[in-house]
This record gives C-alpha cells, structure tokens and sequence, in this order.
C-alpha cells in the first residue's frame, strides 16, 4: 500500500469500491444501520478526530442520525434537514423544475400513472433508494 504521508483510510462494512483503490489504508466498520456499533468503532478507532468523506447514501444516513455522537469528526455535510430531504428523489426533481434546471421527468407510483402514458425510455428508482438495504439480513452482515 503506498504511504500518502497522511492518515487516509477507506472504510467500509464490506470489501467494496473504497477498497479498490491503491491508495490509503482499507478497514472493515460495522455496518451504518446498526448505529451504536458503528458509533463505538469510529470512537475506538478515530477518536483523535479526522475529516470525513462519505461517499455512500448508507454512511451518509448514518452520519445524518448520529452527527450528534460523533462531534469529534469533521463532517462536511448540511443541516439534518435539508440532507434528508435531499435524498428524496422526488423533493431534487420539484426543485430542479422550480429552479428552471433540467432534469428527467419524475413520477410517483401513487399519482396513478397509466402505463400508457409514462415516456420512454423509463427508468424506475425507489423514492429512498437505500430503503431496501435496510432489512435484517438481506444485504448487510
């Protein structure tokens, strides 16, 4: 592993894109939905502080919930607010359309589409898009 001179890390639950880089030193945290764990590992493990990176919804939700607790870090992120209501992809499309900035029409299961009427090519995508990763089980160890 090449030594940056500086104490950069890649963190992750499992060994994924973070991992793939030659740079920095590759750790393996519990995963962002079992919050007390993950809080404690960052305190065990970087308790002198440090700024953080996210680069993934799932960590980025946890940061969100716990930013509180981890006060110790560097978190470069907005208020509470307006992270959560920019992970809605509903909320990022109103305002684009709002702010004159174009973006690809959105839709929500419950305005009663016609199939029929939807444009096409389409491209479906959960209004949260991590939601499904949170179950017990399924994705996370």
């Amino acid at each position: 592993m090449k030594d940056l001179g500086n104490n950069l890390y890649s963190v992750d639950y499992k060994e994924d894109v973070a991992f793939k880089s030659k740079y920095g030193h590759k750790l393996i945290c519990p995963a962002p939905t079992k919050d007390a764990a993950l809080v404690n590992w960052l305190k065990e493990n970087f308790s002198e502080g440090g700024k953080v990176f996210i680069s993934s919804d799932d960590f980025l939700d946890f940061f969100n919930r716990n930013r509180d607790k981890l006060s110790f870090l560097d978190l470069e992120i907005p208020n509470t607010e307006l992270l959560s209501s920019l992970q809605n992809k509903f909320f990022q499309y109103e305002v684009c359309v709002r702010n004159g900035i174009n973006a690809p029409a959105t839709f929500r299961v419950s305005d009663n589409l016609e199939k029929k009427s939807l444009p096409y090519p389409i491209f479906l995508k959960g209004l949260e898009v991590n939601s499904w990763r949170k179950f017990e089980g399924f994705c996370y160890k």
